[in-house]
């Protein structure tokens, strides 16, 4: 059930931001809706704690020049 729900989030951000956001933005930012720890998206993406907090400032970054009200989730 929550895998659904994942894949019609997706497809909902895509496409709303589709020229905005890639897809690892996309990936990115489903684990931030749904709340996952920081460790967890560590592990998932092979990345360092410090590589998420610049993706979440890109994100944020580039949601707030779209206008989209998607960014109020970081």
């Amino acid at each position: 059930e929550i895998a659904s729900c994942l894949v019609g989030s997706e497809m909902c951000i895509r496409d709303r931001c589709y020229d905005v956001l890639t897809n690892t933005d996309i990936r990115y930012l489903l684990c931030f809706a749904i709340e996952m720890e920081y460790t967890d998206i560590v592990k998932l993406f092979h990345v360092e704690r410090s590589s998420i907090y610049t993706v979440r400032y890109r994100i944020r970054k580039k949601l707030k020049s779209y206008g989209g009200a998607v960014a109020l989730l970081l």
